[in-house]
């Protein structure tokens, strides 16, 4: 059922990443009761990052992270954001 597969790098556009791919799967499954009937087990589609890129040296995290579209803020961005919305920046106890 699942297939391995190779798919381009999102940094570099090399096709060097290895990607696992399990597609939508529905069947009936037998149930272990006398009084139930098997009912549908549904597996939903999913792929599965194997290998970082060896053309650019990027590490699997980065790469599954790239492919799923999230991004990686640095300190700064982040401390901004947290100014804009007016959230305090230094957490102290008051007596």
């Amino acid at each position: 059922m699942s297939s391995e597969k190779l798919t381009s790098c999102p940094f570099c556009g090399k096709e060097t990443i290895r990607i696992l791919h399990q597609p939508f799967v529905a069947r009936k499954s037998m149930s272990k009761s006398r009084f139930g009937s098997g009912g549908p087990v549904y597996t939903k589609e999913r792929s599965d990052v194997l290998s970082g890129c060896e053309a650019c040296g990027k590490s699997q995290k980065e790469v599954e992270n790239a492919l799923e579209g999230k991004q990686e803020r640095s300190h700064e961005e982040r401390m901004e954001r947290f100014r804009k919305r007016g959230l305090p920046l230094v957490l102290g106890s008051k007596k």
